[in-house]
């Protein structure tokens, strides 16, 4: 019966938090039925029937926060990169100075596509938690993008401190359109677009490129299109895209999947899944 007690506690564990301490009750109960009338059989396959059952009600709490907080950053920041092959393809025919721009295009598709999965995988929890859960491990895949693709020194040099900057930003604007029911989204975007701005000043500041400043408010766009703007000196748009690279693109991407996440969470999702696991009964 110690075994069956184990599978028992096991089954308990995976139980919905709200459910848990009836279930415990319920499960032992049923437990000391079967060992009081000497049918360790029934007994060991009716816990094991619960330790093994798939709760009903969709996925758990933790495996929901896990999509969101690992899975769902990790997605869209590969897809972001594997971005680079339809639209290098796209550039030859278009042109090759046209690539970045595509790269643009393309980031802003994604960013539709990641709320919409931001959205499916929402976590009914707080919604400080839900920033927090989208915030944090943006600028922890953010930063370790850059180390993968450039370096370790300017990943945590140049890059961090403007992911840190963005995504702090992001927050805010997360905040702010939680509570501005009418016009709460708007808002919000026009902070996160704010926040990049100053985002990609601060890149741009850390890495010691010889920059005209006067152009600071134009670096975001000249990052994302890679197109100068009237008066700016030649040049000085391919440098500003050599330093953020696709870091800009993932602050699109990132608000995208928060907006998604925080703002429109699933409707009618238990926040921890109320439906009991399904067990066959022993007797």
């Amino acid at each position: 019966m110690r075994l069956a007690r184990a599978l028992v506690a096991l089954a308990v564990r995976r139980s919905p938090a709200a459910d848990r301490e009836d279930d415990r009750r319920e499960w032992e109960a049923e437990l000391a039925v079967l060992a009081a009338e000497g049918r360790g059989g029934p007994a060991l396959r009716y816990a094991a029937s619960l330790a093994l059952a798939r709760p009903r009600g969709g996925p758990t709490l933790t495996w929901r926060g896990f999509r969101l907080i690992v899975i769902a950053p990790v997605v869209a920041t590969v897809a972001l990169f594997l971005g680079v092959v339809p639209t290098r393809l796209a550039s030859a025919v278009l042109g090759a100075d046209t690539q970045t721009s595509l790269m643009a295009v393309f980031a802003a598709g994604l960013a539709v596509a990641a709320g919409l999965l931001g959205r499916r995988w929402a976590v009914r929890v707080g919604t400080g938690w839900r920033i927090l859960a989208v915030t944090v491990p943006g600028w922890a895949v953010g930063v370790l993008f850059n180390a993968g693709t450039a370096s370790p020194a300017s990943a945590l040099q140049v890059h961090a401190p403007a992911f840190l900057v963005f995504f702090a930003g992001l927050a805010v604007a997360l905040t702010l359109a939680g509570r501005l029911p009418r016009f709460g989204s708007a808002a919000g975007a026009a902070v996160a677009l704010v926040a990049a701005h100053v985002a990609t000043v601060v890149m741009m500041a850390l890495s010691a490129v010889p920059l005209d400043f006067a152009y600071a408010p134009a670096w975001l766009f000249v990052s994302l299109t890679g197109f100068g703007v009237g008066g700016m000196p030649p040049g000085d748009a391919l440098l500003v895209w050599d330093v953020t690279g696709f870091d800009t693109y993932l602050f699109v991407v990132f608000t995208g999947l928060a907006f998604g996440a925080v703002l429109r969470p699933p409707a009618g999702a238990a926040p921890s899944g109320s439906s009991r696991p399904a067990a066959s009964g022993a007797r």
